[in-house]
């Protein structure tokens, strides 16, 4: 084990992720390979210490692969490693690791195989750069792409794994190539954390917090992490090891009755997936009467599969003749309280 990060406290190996692209800097692409990355590094048994995204040119891309490559047991890096004179991760590790780039012959006749596959008679020339290795790489084949992924020795028990950039390509190698990989370099690290997400609504996160937060304290072997949005509010408890499911049921124990009033479950962690369900145990039925929303509660409720079991129909009523003569919304009402008020709402 290294020195700084990657002597993990729980005793786990510490990964990083480093993500490369001009377009991620310009806001023309939004980074999904980052996040998706992290939480399949956090689900094999790894501690992920920080997240990254640098553009394509030589310096600073140097500069991220050292803060990177130097403060944990893997580095994965996603990006840069097409054909095009844009594409520099490889060049750039070979120089930082001080290794000659090599073609790798076989590369160069999987990425020919492919094009004649595809009805050409041969590989463009600037597919040879896919080929170009540095000294000392293990190949990750790529079942959907032509780059494949890298494997590299970093020094100090530290290894650096290179992946293609676009999310199908880089999905394939980690499933047909990393995970084995990840397997071969720590065999014996520990399981995952085990986590418990306790979902809320129509709570502030600081009056959340101020409830729970008492009691959270008493169990500091438990990770807590809060995410607030207009949805609601969601606490995440984490713990490790053995015990780890008597931790999580003790603290869920504890805070059950005070999440009660709040909290609401569905499986695929839709809100308007658990108001079906919870109008559906009752025999209920829905029907709506939306203005400003614009129709967009009836969408939300329709995109969860069987809602047309509970959910009938609605209407949108955006104008104010149209409040009158399909919902029968009082005029005077629109008049004196106008039409974005309580009163007209619930007339409506």
């Amino acid at each position: 084990m290294t020195s700084g990060e990657a002597e993990d406290v729980g005793g786990r190996p510490t990964a990083r992720i480093l993500t490369v692209g001009d377009e991620l800097l310009s806001g023309e692409r939004s980074d999904t390979n980052g996040p998706w990355l992290a939480a399949r590094l956090q689900k094999a048994g790894f501690r992920v210490g920080g997240l990254e995204s640098v553009g394509d040119a030589p310096g600073p891309l140097e500069e991220a692969l050292r803060r990177g490559g130097g403060s944990a047991d893997l580095l994965v890096v996603t990006g840069g490693l097409g054909p095009t004179e844009d594409d520099r991760t490889r060049p750039v590790v070979a120089r930082l690791l001080g290794r000659e780039l090599q073609e790798a012959p076989w590369v160069l006749e999987e990425i020919r195989r492919r094009f004649r596959a595809r009805g050409f008679p041969d590989a463009p020339e600037t597919n040879r750069r896919i080929a170009r290795v540095p000294e000392g790489a293990r190949t990750l084949a790529n079942p959907a792409g032509t780059a494949p992924g890298l494997l590299l020795e970093a020094g100090e028990g530290r290894h650096w794994i290179l992946l293609p950039g676009p999310p199908r390509e880089l999905r394939a190698v980690w499933e047909a190539s990393v995970l084995p990989v990840l397997d071969d370099l720590h065999p014996n690290r520990p399981e995952a954390d085990r986590v418990r997400v306790f979902r809320t609504t129509g709570i502030p996160e600081s009056a959340l917090a101020q409830a729970l937060e008492p009691h959270l304290v008493r169990h500091p072997r438990v990770t807590v992490a809060w995410r607030a949005s207009l949805r609601g509010v969601e606490v995440r408890l984490s713990a490790g090891g053995d015990s780890a499911p008597d931790l999580l049921q003790a603290v869920e124990e504890e805070i059950r009755d005070l999440l009660a009033p709040w909290q609401w479950e569905a499986p695929s962690g839709d809100l308007a997936e658990a108001v079906l369900h919870a109008l559906s145990s009752r025999g209920w039925t829905l029907s709506l009467a939306e203005s400003c929303t614009g129709g967009r509660l009836a969408g939300r409720l329709t995109d969860v599969p069987g809602s047309s079991r509970t959910f009938l129909g609605g209407v949108v009523a955006y104008s104010d003749d149209l409040k009158e003569a399909l919902l029968d919304v009082p005029p005077v009402t629109i008049r004196e309280k106008g039409a974005v008020s309580g009163e007209t709402a619930c007339a409506m």
